[in-house]
């Protein structure tokens, strides 16, 4: 996986508008782990098991995380980047 950081988990969280408690249910989480996470400005270092469940329950949901033409992380969500 791709270096992601929590603040792209927090947009992809929001730009689907999800609650803080509705993503880590989906991705079957503690809801600390979350805010957590969500709160790296930089690369994650939370639990890589928990980072994993993030990512592929947010992919399920359509969002690609990935960097733009050098600009920066961010995510794609419906052919829109973030």
């Amino acid at each position: 996986m791709d270096p992601i950081t929590g603040h792209q988990i927090a947009a992809a969280r929001v730009v689907l508008d999800l609650g803080q408690i509705d993503l880590a249910n989906l991705a079957k989480i503690e809801v600390l782990s979350l805010i957590e996470i969500e709160s790296y400005s930089g690369v994650i270092f939370g639990p890589e098991a928990d980072v994993s469940a993030l990512v592929a329950a947010l992919e399920e949901k359509g969002i690609v995380f990935g960097i733009s033409n050098g600009i920066g992380q961010g995510i794609w969500f419906e052919g829109e980047y973030w």
